[in-house]
C-alpha cells in the first residue's frame, strides 16, 4: 500500500538493515513481517512472495546480504 509519507521506503531501508546485521555467534534472527516490507526492500524480484513463503538470507555483517538457496 502506497504512503506518501515515506513510511514504505523507511521500513524497507530497516528491514534490509535487520538482514545485514550478523547473528550473534551460535544464534540465527527470524523476522515476520508483511509482503510490501519485502517487496520495499528487495525489490520487484521479492514482490511477488506468496502467504507462507519463506526467504533465507545470510550475511556475515561485513558485507551485503546474499538469499541462500533451499
Amino acid at each position: 500500500m502506497a504512503n506518501p509519507a515515506g513510511g514504505n521506503a523507511k521500513a524497507g531501508l530497516a528491514l534490509r538493515e535487520l538482514v545485514n546485521a550478523a547473528p550473534k555467534v551460535h544464534t540465527n534472527i527470524f523476522i515476520v513481517t508483511h509482503k510490501t516490507n519485502i517487496a520495499d526492500a528487495f525489490g520487484k524480484e521479492a514482490s511477488d512472495v506468496q502467504e507462507g513463503e519463506a526467504f533465507i538470507y545470510r550475511s556475515d555483517g561485513s558485507a551485503p546480504w546474499h538469499l541462500s538457496p533451499a
